[in-house]
């Protein structure tokens, strides 16, 4: 196991933080996407200027490496305040060691403390690794978006997964 160190990300880490979700993009098809949405400089602005009841950045260390990153955003309407979408990236040789835990860990912590009970997160149906993370997590299958991507000729199958904090649950419970 990993001596993990979790903070919230700063702009200094955006080249990095654009690196890592570069390299993993280009080695393992399952995030979904094939690189980061913004430039260095552009997550640098925005890991400046992010209001931190609404965004969360987080970075984890295995020492002086980056291993592992986490955006989530909140939502911004009265109706949606409550709920928390998330991205997690970890770099491929340090997963199964605690990085992927930890990030969520620290997200948990940051919900509760701006009042969001539920987290959302989008996963690919080929992502093993990333379900069972999510689902040890607390996370369940809430639908199924199928053929949602094409990923090397191949319609793949999107989950959307959910967990609530606390004793949260649907207004059909």
């Amino acid at each position: 196991m990993l001596t993990t160190t979790v903070r919230s990300a700063r702009p200094e880490d955006a080249e990095r933080i654009v690196a890592l979700v570069n390299k993993v993009a280009e080695e393992d098809r399952s995030l979904g996407v094939d690189h980061f949405p913004l430039t260095a400089d552009a997550q640098a602005q925005f890991a400046a200027s992010a209001d931190p009841l609404i965004h969360l950045m987080l970075v984890a260390f295995d020492g002086d490496d980056l291993a592992g990153y986490l955006y989530a955003s909140r939502g911004t309407t009265e109706s949606l305040v409550h709920v928390s979408s998330m991205a997690i990236v970890v770099d491929k040789s340090r997963r199964r060691q605690g990085v992927g835990q930890a990030l969520i860990a620290a997200m948990r912590n940051w919900a509760q403390v701006v009042g969001v009970r539920k987290l959302t997160l989008s996963v690919l149906a080929t992502n093993t690794p990333g379900r069972a993370l999510f689902e040890r997590s607390g996370y369940e299958v809430e639908s199924v978006r199928r053929g949602q991507y094409s990923i090397d000729g191949q319609d793949v199958d999107e989950l959307l997964m959910a967990c609530w904090i606390g004793a949260g649950g649907s207004s059909d419970a």
